[in-house]
C-alpha cells in the first residue's frame, strides 16, 4: 500500500514540475507595457468583429462560437515570449467564455497574434505556450 502512495505522489509531483505555468502564475507586465498590450488586444478583437460579434472557432467543441465582447482583464502577464491577458465574452448559448490573447512586442507597441480559450463558465482548459522547434 505504501508503494502505491509513494508512486502516486511521485507522479503528481513530476506532473506539477513539468507543467507550464498558466498566465495567472506568470509575472505581471510593467504598467506601461500592460496598457499598450491591452490596447493591442482590444484593437485586435474589435478589428475582427462583424456587426458586434467576434467569431471564434472552438477546436475542442468543434463548433463556431458567436461571441459578444465584455471586457479585457486589467492584468497582463508575461511569459518567456508573450504578453497574455484574459478577455471575457458571452457566447450564443449564454456561457461566459474567457479567451487569453497573446501579444508580442513590435516596434514601440505590441501585435496581438492569437486567442486561446482559457475557460468556459469558469471550467479551465489547460494549454501550453511553449514554441516547439522542429526536430530533424
Amino acid at each position: 500500500m505504501n508503494r502505491i502512495a509513494i508512486v502516486t505522489s511521485l507522479l503528481i509531483l513530476t506532473a506539477n514540475l513539468s507543467a507550464e505555468p498558466h498566465a495567472s502564475q506568470q509575472a505581471l507586465a510593467s504598467e506601461g507595457s500592460r496598457a499598450t498590450a491591452r490596447a493591442s488586444m482590444e484593437q485586435f478583437v474589435k478589428g475582427q468583429m462583424a456587426n458586434g460579434t467576434y467569431y471564434f472557432y472552438d477546436a475542442v467543441e468543434q463548433r463556431l462560437l458567436a461571441l459578444r465582447f465584455r471586457d479585457i482583464h486589467g492584468d497582463v502577464r508575461v511569459d518567456e515570449k508573450f504578453h497574455v491577458s484574459c478577455s471575457y465574452f458571452r457566447d450564443q448559448f449564454g456561457r461566459t467564455i474567457d479567451i487569453d490573447f497573446l501579444a508580442l512586442p513590435k516596434g514601440q507597441g505590441f501585435a496581438t497574434v492569437q486567442g486561446v480559450i482559457h475557460s468556459i463558465d469558469g471550467k479551465e482548459r489547460p494549454y501550453r505556450l511553449t514554441l516547439e522547434k522542429a526536430t530533424k
